[in-house]
């Protein structure tokens, strides 16, 4: 329910355009006399094509959407189940789209292009969600550039869509209008995110000053922009390094500190990215970043907090630490690591604990305790909970508090752009399986 409340905007706003799409296509005159069967196979295919426009919308990252989901997060939560949904409903569209060509009952080279052209956008779109199912397998280079071909089935589905009608899509009525919006704007989103959102987005540029490795898995990177990052402790930006035998795509990272122009990234090895990172980047190397995300921004939270970090979801919870600007809140910090050889920061927040005593931590040794659930962790009823760190931990940890307190407050972020829509898929598939048994 917190998910739901937190982007009930976006949430209505996705509610308000397949309303729209349904009461448009359901209201619209058709060409010729129609049974329900086409009305309905149009419908279904309008609201496919109202849901591949908000999913490349929402890939634009555009600051007014994330506001309305309420943070990254939560707005890639609804894109991948934006994503996943037309797969029902393309095998029902299918079903009933003889209807329409029993309605025309014309020949028309026009039309039988169209035929095919949803043929192949179904077979197209089909393929790149499957693969997109497997992407926790996949490179997150091959993984961006299949989501670039998105667009591929979504161009086939709008000529299918616009020449295969029994409603005229051209004429300047209400539902035609609405359907060019869908396609320009799906079409210029798509556009937006493959030619200029490198270029575009990434506003502050600098070159890296300082590099440390606090243990063999993580590395400390100090980097000097050109004007000052307007950022609050506790969000992160998408990081770009341009460096020969580096990977050149943008990746999301917590920023761990910033004092005007020097911006710190604390940084685990995890993946090939990261350990590119790791074994090769120099001093000098220039990178840009995006604008600051990111809702974990605790000094305008309530009095009372609980923090629960694991592995290197301490950075966000780090940044709040290193700013001069001392915490009023009473918090408690309980921060999750494999061993003492892993931690990171260790030092920074005893010190900060030592000298404010409204603020408690409780370090989590995992080789010794085991992985943390709330048997570690005390939350009183009145305070808020902010988690940070692996997805499965943070999932559970949230699970695990609504079971105890419904009503208790969270926030989270534990976001990720690929290697989870399968993961997804499985989870809710178990739950609407345990429905039916029962």
């Amino acid at each position: 329910m917190t998910f739901v409340i937190k982007s009930w905007r976006g949430l209505l706003f996705i509610l308000f355009m397949l309303g729209l799409n349904a009461y448009l296509w359901w209201t619209a005159v058709p060409v010729v006399p129609q049974p329900i069967d086409s009305v309905l196979s149009q419908l279904l295919g309008g609201m496919i094509l109202t849901m591949f426009f908000l999913v490349f919308l929402l890939s634009t990252r555009q600051n007014w959407l994330v506001q309305w989901f309420g943070g990254m997060d939560r707005m890639y939560a609804y894109h991948r189940w934006l994503a996943i949904l037309p797969l029902a409903l393309i095998l029902l569209h299918e079903e009933l789209s003889e209807a329409i060509i029993e309605v025309l009952n014309v020949e028309s080279p026009i039309l039988g292009e169209a035929n095919d052209a949803g043929e192949t956008a179904q077979t197209w779109f089909l393929a790149l969600i499957g693969i997109a199912l497997l992407a926790k397998y996949l490179k997150y280079e091959h993984w961006r550039f299949i989501h670039r071909l998105m667009i591929i089935p979504f161009i086939y589905g709008l000529f299918h869509a616009f020449y295969s009608s029994t409603y005229a899509l051209f004429s300047g009525s209400a539902l035609s209008i609405f359907m060019i919006v869908i396609a320009v704007g799906g079409m210029a989103s798509s556009a937006y995110m493959v030619f200029m959102y490198q270029w575009m987005a990434f506003h502050y540029r600098g070159k890296v000053t300082r590099i440390t490795y606090p243990n063999a898995e993580t590395m400390d990177i100090e980097i000097t922009l050109k004007k000052p990052l307007r950022y609050q402790p506790g969000q992160f930006v998408f990081l770009k390094i341009f460096q020969k035998g580096i990977e050149d795509a943008p990746h999301p990272f917590s920023v761990s500190g910033s004092d005007g122009k020097k911006v710190y990234f604390t940084i685990k090895k995890l993946g090939d990215f990261t350990k590119q990172l790791h074994e090769k980047l120099h001093l000098s190397t220039s990178v840009s970043l995006t604008r600051a995300f990111g809702t974990m921004t605790l000094m305008n939270q309530g009095p009372k907090q609980v923090w629960i970090a694991g592995g290197i979801g301490l950075t966000p919870f780090l940044a709040h630490l290193r700013q001069p600007k001392t915490f009023n809140q009473i918090v408690t910090f309980y921060y999750s690591f494999r061993n003492a050889q892993d931690a990171v920061g260790l030092d920074v927040i005893q010190a900060y604990a030592d000298t404010h005593p409204n603020f408690t931590f409780v370090p989590h040794n995992t080789k010794e305790k085991g992985y943390i659930s709330l048997k570690h962790i005390a939350i009183e009823k009145d305070a808020e909970v902010f988690l940070c760190g692996p997805r499965i931990m943070v999932q559970s940890l949230v699970k695990q508090i609504k079971k105890q307190n419904p009503s208790q407050a969270i926030d989270y972020e534990a976001f990720t752009f690929m290697g989870t829509l399968v993961d997804d898929f499985l989870r809710y598939a178990k739950k609407v399986l345990r429905l039916f048994v029962q």
